[in-house]
């Protein structure tokens, strides 16, 4: 199985470049959540490969899922929604910052260890279904 994440990099001169990643491996888990890290990288669009396309009648065939994630001052930060699961985001660590991660903002609360969103990833990986082993919140 895999996934594929795609992200924006903003560097200081203002330009914009981007990151694109197919996920097939945990090791591969690992240098995603690296690059997310970098500075300038904002919160990745991610679309599982083994997930059904649903049809929408101004845009066409798009994933059945949304699902994005970030990495911001050493915390993790997830949200996914489906057919299944209104959008919501990981009930992560009290302390963990706000992040704006250009496509979506992940209020203060919601970051987890990267350990844990690599736990979570992995899940994703092999499943393709929203991860169980995090808690999930309501937008507020």
């Amino acid at each position: 199985m895999s996934f594929i994440a795609t992200w924006t990099i903003l560097k200081p001169e203002g330009e914009e470049s981007g990151g694109e990643m197919t996920v097939h491996t945990p090791d591969d888990v690992d240098t995603l959540i690296a690059a997310l890290g970098q500075p300038g990288a904002t919160a990745a669009l991610v679309q599982h490969q083994k997930r059904p396309m649903v049809h929408d009648e101004d845009l066409g065939e798009i994933p059945d899922h949304d699902m994005t994630i970030g990495v911001w001052q050493r915390y993790g930060y997830l949200s996914f929604a489906d057919l299944d699961h209104e959008y919501m985001y990981l009930d992560g660590e009290p302390n963990s910052p706000r992040f704006a991660g250009d496509y979506t903002e992940y209020p203060t609360g919601s970051g987890v260890s990267l350990a844990t969103l690599r736990v979570a990833l992995v899940e994703f990986l092999e499943s393709a279904q929203r991860p169980t082993c995090v808690a999930w919140q309501e937008p507020q």
